[in-house]
């Protein structure tokens, strides 16, 4: 899908809701069965009733680039390919477990990420000056040395 959908947890939860979701989906040449949206949805309510704070959550369909999905906490915001139950499931129960969680252990999550960050990059540009050993640099180093 290219075209995004970008909504609210809460807005979704509610029969008109899905319903914007279906005919979106309609136009992106993509459907949920009626079996998949009586899951969606009864998913969602019962995400929304254990833990209101969760309608605020945005839920973007189709933007990633990521396999199936991901939690942006920073933005809180769930992006998922595909609204299927099993991926929508799984990426709320990240956005409940980091959402409940600690000013400490989000620090800690920002920083280890960045850290990763800082590593990747050093390792790209490692690897960029690294000098490289040619064939005519390993020829000429077996034509000096005699072999035994």
């Amino acid at each position: 899908m290219r075209n995004e959908f970008l909504t609210s947890l809460g807005a979704l939860a509610r029969p008109s809701g899905l319903a914007r979701l279906q005919e979106h989906l309609a136009q992106s040449d993509s459907t949920l069965s009626t079996d998949e949206v009586a899951q969606l949805y009864s998913l969602l309510q019962s995400e929304v009733a254990v833990d209101p704070t969760l309608e605020k959550t945005k839920i973007r369909v189709g933007g990633t680039g990521f396999g199936g999905g991901t939690y942006f906490p920073k933005a809180d915001l769930v992006s998922v390919t595909e609204p299927t139950p099993k991926a929508l499931a799984h990426e709320l129960g990240h956005a409940k477990s980091v959402g409940r969680s600690g000013e400490l252990y989000r620090t800690m999550q920002n920083t280890a990420r960045e850290l990763s960050n800082v590593t990747n990059n050093m390792t790209c540009l490692t690897i960029l000056f690294c000098p490289v050993k040619s064939s005519a640099t390993v020829q000429f180093k077996h034509n000096r040395i005699p072999p035994y």
